[in-house]
């Protein structure tokens, strides 16, 4: 069972967060990192995601610069803790195709788990790169930054109905940011606390977004593990944004893969037409929105993709049966796994046609990702890059149902759009 707890959260003073907040320190550009430095000499970047120096050695880093920018801005009162233990409700509002959305999170400690115990489970694969520079920082400032988001089932809403009471309170603190207005309400309420707390346990948490940061969590508490451990220290807690399945404000975009430096065959069509049934749409489709309406239109059952490349040419693939890939695809993974989109394109195009490494390909810069479709056709047609493979979304179902069955999806499958900002409540460590 899922283990949540109110907590007393760490915050700004300011009530407007608007230049104080930043996006999670994996989508923060060094351009965009210098931009966060300019909106404010208290922006949060300066914890989450601070500036490296040539000079930087072990103790003067941007670990360490992040520490005691924490200390000062604790001292100076910039950060203040709140006086009871709370959950705080986190209202995101954004567009999307046209659409004005709103998602609501509910922001809690969460005991920690192996994944293997069950009551907190994984979608993707991480990379050792990043959760080391996690670790740094979380050894540096024993502060949980930026919240991890994770689903849960709540097919009769009285998670849901009981946030929403609470969302009737007067905000805490508000920010508006790259189209995204946020607000933060606080539950300090005992006996709704305690409710919350109980229906929650009754749930499975599915971590959609932060498994770098939850897998950080869980190698700094091993380490500050003793022999006089008691299991209620605060390592034994990370900072979460629970968010139910069936909230109408969940959305998730599919992660597009751009290649460079790779070596096209000429005869890739052909090649590709082997396992796909190909079609050429480049007389019909002038841009993202034909292109997404056709591969759309392709069965959910079979796997799909887009293919652009750097001469102008557009083409729509699906499988054309499970025997046409089944060589390409791990004997020890389920069909509901081999017919993922992002696994055949993976398994039978990149590592099986083009030869590509996908993970040596990420690391060297080879291979980028992007969630905007027109971003990835305007770089291909510009030469940046000679091939944009273009996905649909991964129903959320199904991400679940892989996370049921213990199984993980290729690395950057899904996009639970849109990011969590850190700054808005934190949690430290003490």
């Amino acid at each position: 069972m899922a283990e949540v707890f109110p907590f007393r959260g760490l915050r700004y003073a300011e009530t407007d967060l608007s230049a104080l907040i930043c996006p999670p320190y994996d989508v923060i550009s060094p351009a965009e990192q210098q931009e966060l430095y300019r909106r404010s000499p208290l922006n949060v970047v300066r914890l989450e995601c601070g500036e490296s120096g040539p000079d930087d050695g072990p103790s003067d880093n941007r670990y360490t610069r992040a520490a005691t920018t924490l200390r000062e801005w604790l001292d100076r009162g910039v950060l203040v803790r709140d006086p009871s233990e709370s959950f705080y409700v986190h209202e995101q509002q954004f567009e999307h195709d046209g659409r004005r959305l709103t998602r609501r999170g509910l922001l809690a400690r969460v005991r920690l788990h192996d994944w293997d115990e069950g009551p907190i489970r994984p979608h993707e694969h991480t990379l050792s790169e990043p959760k080391e520079d996690r670790l740094q920082l979380l050894q540096a400032t024993r502060l949980n930054i930026s919240p991890i988001m994770a689903l849960y089932r709540d097919e009769d809403a009285r998670v849901r109905g009981a946030i929403e009471a609470a969302g009737e309170a007067r905000p805490l603190a508000t920010a508006r940011s790259e189209g995204e207005e946020h607000s933060v309400r606080r539950i300090d309420d005992g006996a709704t606390t305690g409710s919350l707390a109980g229906l929650i346990r009754e749930k499975t948490l599915y971590v959609v977004d932060g498994h770098h940061r939850y897998e950080t969590a869980l190698a700094y508490l091993k380490e500050r593990r003793s022999r006089t451990w008691t299991g209620d220290e605060p390592e034994n807690f990370v900072l979460m944004a629970l968010v139910a399945r069936e909230d109408p404000g969940l959305l998730a975009l599919p992660t597009h893969r751009l290649l460079k430096d790779v070596s096209v065959p000429d005869d890739l069509p052909a090649r590709l037409e082997r396992s796909f049934v190909v079609e050429d749409v480049s007389d019909v489709a002038r841009g993202w929105p034909e292109l997404r309406s056709l591969l759309l239109a392709k069965s959910a059952k079979r796997a799909a993709f887009a293919l652009a490349t750097e001469s102008g040419q557009l083409f729509v693939a699906h499988v054309r049966d499970t025997a046409s890939i089944a060589d390409a695809m791990p004997a020890d993974t389920p069909a509901s796994w081999r017919s993922l989109d992002a696994a055949v394109l993976q398994e039978v195009v990149l590592r099986g046609i083009l030869s590509f490494d996908q993970q040596r390909a990420a690391a060297d810069g080879s291979l980028a990702f992007t969630h905007d479709a027109d971003e990835a056709l305007r770089l291909v047609g510009s030469g940046s890059y000679r091939l944009a493979f273009l996905l649909r979304p991964t129903p959320v179902d199904g991400v679940l149902a892989l996370a049921d069955a213990g199984e993980r999806m290729p690395q950057k499958s899904t996009y639970f759009h849109p990011k969590l900002p850190a700054g808005l409540v934190m949690n430290p460590l003490d």
